[in-house]
Parts: structure tokens; C-alpha cells; sequence
């Protein structure tokens, strides 16, 4: 699930790792509105000439000291690309941070290089409006200093490994309020954690994908053709939490209970991209008027901001993760 970007797009303006102290990063603060791990940190960047060594994100607390899990696996600056570079953490042991609390996500780096022109740019955005969770800043190794006013680094922060799941975390609360704490799932008093939830999101879009493969249809599905499964999808999720504490298992006999429900439902969309119906042919009426040029697919008022965030988001076919009757424990 996306969390919160900054994506902006003067990415002409550039800050550069300038010192090749291992000491020396640049940060960019971010508040997130719920406990959440972090799974994946996309950061524009422009490789410039061979400055060598490794580059790596850090997550960081307000006083800019690393989260526990929170070091990325590091990146050869030889492997980075001019654009979007993805920066992911352990998956057994994400760092997970606090809610409505000021984090940092650094750049650093090791047996780096720099000169004028060998270097490592981070790109950043100085137009309106400007990111309002978090300012972005340089370290020398002393001192940390804000770039300027109102610029910010251009980055994407997921919970997880995917670009784009099919659920909403908030509307699969809703499903589910027994599960929860006060209407929201949290990591520390509810029966189920928001971390667990959204690793449910995560297995379900693999799912869906993998059905939509196997329909012909073209996964991931993009921003608009999503709105159309996310009420399956949040039943999907829905169902893998109720399991999740139906400590009597479940089977197919248990159509009256509330996780029968929502395998109905979950049911109801694996069965109409097998054998074709109604759920089918609008997506695929939906990808064939995108590919046509044509934009009468949903309404701007139908798509929400998150999903605008993922429009430009990679479409090729992944490998599904998914096995036959996934939805049954017995």
C-alpha cells in the first residue's frame, strides 16, 4: 500500500551526497497516520559518472537515529538508474513506525567517491503544493540544515513490495470492526495488526492478479479498472482476517458465518475470471478503451488519491502467488 509521496515534477532541481564521509545523508521528513511497516522507499535518483561504493535508505526517528530494522538493503551505485530506484527492507523484520510522529527517510552510502562529476543526485521539487508531513534536509556529518524553503525530495513509501493492491485498509476496517481497536486496526491492541492486514492486501492482489492472468485480462490492473474489484478485494482481505482468528477452522459449509459471507463474495470474482461474466467484460471494456486512447472509463470523482498516485505505476505481468481453493482452511 502506498502510504505517502512526494512526486512532484521539477525533477531538474538535484541535491548531490557531496562528501565521501560515510557520515554525511540527505533526508526527507514524513509523517504516516497510522502504525505501519515499511516495506519498499522508491527515490528518484541520477547517477552521475563512477563515484563507486553502495547507496542505501534509512528510516529514520525525529532525532534522526535508525529505527530498529530500519537499514535498506544497499544498492551499487554501478546498479542505480536515472529515475525511480527501489530500496527494500527485510520482510521478516520491516521497521515499523509510530503513528503521527515525524520520521526521516535518509540517503547514505558507503566507500563513495564524490566530485563534481562523480556523484549520487537526489531529486527534489521546489513548485506548489509543497509535501506538508516532513521538510527535506542535508547532513555534513554535523549539522543537519533544511535545502530551502518549501523543497522537498521526490520519493514513493510502500508498506509492502507491491506497487498497487486491489483492498483499502480503512474500508476492510469497516468489514471488520469486531477485529479491531476502536474501528482501526493497531499493532499493539487489536486482534489482528495493521501489519498483518496489509500483508493480506499484498496476498490477495497476488491472488487477483494471477486469476486476471489466467482471464487474459493484463495485471496489475491499472487506477481506474481497480475500482471495479475493490469491493471484492476488501472482501478477500475481510475473509483472511476472520480466518485468521477462527480458531475452529473454516469449510465450505460455513456459508452463514461472517468470513462464509465474504468468501462469497471473494468466491464470486475467482469464479467470473475463470468462466467469464459481468466483472470480466468490464475490464476488460475498460483496458480496451485505454488501449483505444479513449477516457470513458470511470469518472475523475471515482478515483481516489492514492490511486492517482499509482496511475504511472509499472503494468507489465507479474507471477501470481495463489494456489487453488487459497480461500478454504480447513
Amino acid at each position: 500500500m502506498l502510504l505517502t509521496s512526494y512526486e512532484e515534477g521539477n525533477i531538474s532541481t538535484t541535491v548531490a551526497l557531496t562528501s565521501s564521509s560515510d557520515d554525511q545523508n540527505l533526508a526527507q521528513g514524513i509523517k504516516i497516520y497510522r502504525v505501519t511497516p515499511i516495506g519498499t522507499v522508491y527515490l528518484y535518483l541520477t547517477p552521475s559518472g563512477t563515484p563507486g561504493g553502495y547507496v542505501y535508505v534509512e528510516i529514520q526517528d525525529n532525532s534522526n537515529s535508525a529505527l530498529k530494522n530500519g537499514i535498506s538493503e544497499a544498492i551499487p551505485v554501478t546498479s542505480l538508474v536515472t529515475g525511480w530506484n527501489a530500496f527494500t527492507f527485510d520482510r521478516d523484520a520491516r521497521p515499523i513506525i509510530a503513528d503521527d510522529t515525524q520520521h526521516y527517510v535518509a540517503l547514505k552510502h558507503s566507500g563513495y567517491t564524490y566530485s563534481s562529476s562523480n556523484n549520487v543526485k537526489w531529486s527534489c521539487d521546489q513548485s506548489t503544493p509543497h509535501y506538508t508531513r516532513g521538510v527535506g534536509k542535508t547532513y555534513d556529518g554535523a549539522t543537519w540544515s533544511a535545502i530551502s524553503t518549501g523543497t522537498d525530495f521526490i520519493f514513493k513509501l510502500y508498506s509492502g513490495y507491491r506497487t498497487s493492491v486491489y483492498s483499502k485498509i480503512n474500508e476492510v476496517e469497516a468489514l471488520v470492526k469486531n477485529l479491531t481497536n476502536l474501528g482501526r486496526f493497531d499493532d499493539s491492541n487489536s486482534p489482528i495488526t495493521a501489519t498483518a492486514v496489509l500483508d493480506f492486501e499484498e496476498t490477495v492482489a497476488d491472488a487477483i492478479d494471477g486469476w486476471l492472468k489466467g482471464a487474459g485480462i493484463t495485471a496489475p490492473l491499472g487506477s481506474d479498472a481497480q475500482s471495479i474489484v475493490r469491493s471484492y478485494a476488501n472482501q478477500c482481505v475481510a475473509l483472511e482476517c476472520e480466518m485468521t482468528q477462527n480458531t475452529a477452522g473454516f469449510t465450505n459449509q460455513s456459508e452463514r458465518t461472517r468470513a462464509g459471507a465474504f468468501k462469497i463474495m471473494c468466491d464470486t470474482l475467482k469464479n467470473d475470471l475463470a468462466e467469464g461474466g459481468p466483472i470480466s467484460d468490464a475490464l476488460r471494456d475498460e483496458q480496451d478503451d485505454i488501449s483505444a486512447g479513449g477516457g470513458d472509463g470511470l469518472t475523475a470523482g471515482m478515483i481516489e488519491d492514492s490511486d492517482r498516485d499509482e496511475r504511472d505505476e509499472d503494468t507489465s505481468l507479474i507471477q501470481p502467488i495463489f494456489k487453488n481453493d487459497m480461500w478454504v482452511r480447513t
